[in-house]
């Protein structure tokens, strides 16, 4: 009998981000574009990781990740948990990640605890997601980095 892991995000990426007050930032006006932007990068470095441990068939054994956001009425990075590859024996495929961030996208369109500015937020990082592993191309046809 085996035990399944499952690879969180938090083993993906680099140091979090952690609580905004423990960051240096900018004044208080431009704190939510910061903060949104430190996001925006964490999960760039989430999926350049999620890549090559994709190349090194190390996901084959469950994927959770843990989208870092900012929630504007909290003023402090959160982390948003999705499980992408339930825990087991399953091949990574990059169409998960897709179809995980797509249903990410309407619970968060449908939640009534967070702020507009918030949904916005998180939409954004889970379309950017999304276009990484495959999804939609841009109106030229073209996929990201082509």
């Amino acid at each position: 009998m085996s035990i399944a892991k499952t690879t969180s995000s938090a083993a993906l990426d680099e140091p979090s981000l952690g609580r905004i007050e423990e960051r240096l930032a900018p004044g208080d006006d431009d704190v939510a574009a910061w903060a949104r932007d430190q996001a925006l990068q964490e999960l760039q470095m989430i999926v350049r990781r999620i890549w090559r441990r994709a190349r090194s068939r190390t996901l084959d054994r469950g994927l959770t990740l843990s989208l870092p956001y900012f929630d504007d009425a909290a003023m402090e990075i959160r982390q948003l948990e999705m499980e992408v590859i339930p825990r087991g024996r399953i091949m990574f495929v990059p169409a998960f990640i897709v179809l995980a961030a797509r249903r990410e996208m309407q619970r968060v369109a449908a939640a009534a605890e967070m702020t507009e500015g918030t949904k916005r937020h998180l939409i954004v990082l889970l379309e950017t997601l999304e276009r990484e592993f495959g999804g939609p191309a841009d109106e030229t046809g073209r996929q990201p980095g082509e």
